[in-house]
Order: C-alpha cells, then structure tokens, then sequence
C-alpha cells in the first residue's frame, strides 16, 4: 500500500510539472519558448573580470542572458558579469525593464566594462544604469552617457555586462567608479574611482531573484580556436525552473477553485 501511494504522489507530481510547463509556455510568446540565448546555469557567473562567465556561443546575436542573484546556490552572489561582444556599438543596448521580454524580480542596475587593451585582465567602467525610467525598477545600457560625461561606447569589441540590485555599486582602488545625478540617469565613469581598474563591489543590494537581460547590437564571445561543446547545463536549469513556475501556478488555480 504504501509502495502505491508513493508512486501515486510521484505521478501527481510528475503530470502537474509536465501540466505547469505547458501551462507557462502557453503564456509566453515565441521568441521566449525558444529559449534564452545565455542560461547562467549552476556556476555562478562571478564578480569580476576574471571570474565573469564568458558566454560561449557562435551564433550571429545574442538576445538574451538568464540567471538570477543568489535563489539556488549557497553563499554569497551579489553580482553576475558575464564576457560578450558588441558588433555594433550605435546599435548596442542592454535592458532588464519589460521590453523585448526582459526582466528583474528586483530592483536591477546595469553596469558595462571595457577589457584593458594592454592587460586583458583589468576592466574599467564605461556605463551604468539603476533606472530606465521614472516609474519602473528595470534598467538599460545603450550609449552615450546622459551625464556630463557623455561617455559612448568605443566600438565593437569584447565587453563585460553586470547586474546587481540596486545599492551595490563597483569599485576601484580609487573609490566608486560612477556616480548618479538621478536614478534615471545613464552614468560615464564619473566617480573618483572612475579611471583606475574595476576591483570590487560594495554595498548591500536591495534585493535578490531572477532576471533576463535583453540584448542587442550583440554577440557571444568565441576565441580564435573556436567556442568550446558546452554541458546542457541551461536546459536543465531552465526545465527545473519551468517545472517549479508551473507547478506554482496550478496550485494557485486549485487553490482559487477550492480544490
């Protein structure tokens, strides 16, 4: 008996994830189903330029970076910086504030680094971000600056892309590399640390989660030698994360029906 309602339990389990799935890909358009170009998987993505994910891929664009701040892993991950490149650098934007099916579950900023030409393993500030706009808590990159600076965006090239929640800001040995006017403001490297290397991150962010930066003007980076067979990594965190988002769901509407 009781062999049989364990298999029962696990078969309810296993027909409301596969139920939840289909009911969360229905609520998504297309291009969203297809999936994210990037998926941070279980490796955190680091906090700096030598611990920033690069993101493997041979494909013309890159759309799309999935992750999240610190849900599933232990410790502390305040920070995910990923290694892309910029094709174009007037067409090059980065968002997480609802448009092109970007998101945050918290309150984002956005940072953009440049690779030190000379020593590939310093970064230097170029642009950050806390709010697109005066009614929303998402975030966007394009340049130039808005602020005295009006710091563009050199050229095509290898870049580095950050999130954090808003409050945790990067640093040099200098100090603070940006500094904001207003929290709509896309800032040029106007802090007094602003012209030294990218070292560290301080501050306590207001909040943790999932996000999908939206991207364009963008690709992934592939060394000379050709990008690299990766592990589905993605497709298992996004599956779990579906499944988890799905079976969410059908329980809120069971509950709603009383069932």
């Amino acid at each position: 008996m009781r062999g049989g309602r364990k298999s029962e339990r696990i078969m309810t389990i296993v027909k409301t994830c596969r139920l939840g799935i289909v009911t969360v890909l229905g609520l998504l358009p297309s291009w969203v189903v297809a999936g994210p170009d990037h998926i941070e998987g279980p490796l955190d993505a680091g906090s700096t330029r030598t611990g920033a994910q690069t993101i493997y891929k041979n494909s013309p664009s890159l759309r799309q970076i999935f992750g999240e701040l610190d849900l599933l892993r232990s410790g502390v991950d305040s920070e995910d910086m990923y290694l892309f490149r910029i094709l174009d650098a007037e067409q090059f934007s980065a968002r997480t504030d609802g448009v092109d099916g970007s998101f945050a579950m918290f309150d984002s900023q956005l940072w953009l680094f440049r690779l030190d030409t000379m020593n590939p393993n310093n970064a230097f500030g170029l642009l950050g971000n806390n709010n697109s706009g005066p009614l929303t808590m998402g975030s966007l990159i394009r340049g130039p600056a808005t602020d005295l600076t009006a710091q563009d965006i050199p050229g095509p090239g290898d870049y580095l892309i950050a999130i954090t929640a808003a409050g945790r800001v990067p640093v040099s040995a200098g100090g603070p590399i940006f500094q904001f006017g207003s929290p709509t403001e896309i800032s040029g490297p106007d802090g007094p640390g602003g012209l030294q290397p990218h070292t560290d991150w301080v501050g306590e962010g207001s909040g943790k989660g999932t996000y999908m930066i939206a991207m364009t003007g963008s690709a992934g980076f592939c060394p000379p030698t050709g990008c690299p067979a990766l592990p589905p990594y993605g497709v298992v965190f996004a599956g779990a994360m579906l499944c988890a988002a799905g079976v969410g769901i059908v329980g809120y509407r069971k509950a709603q029906r009383g069932v």
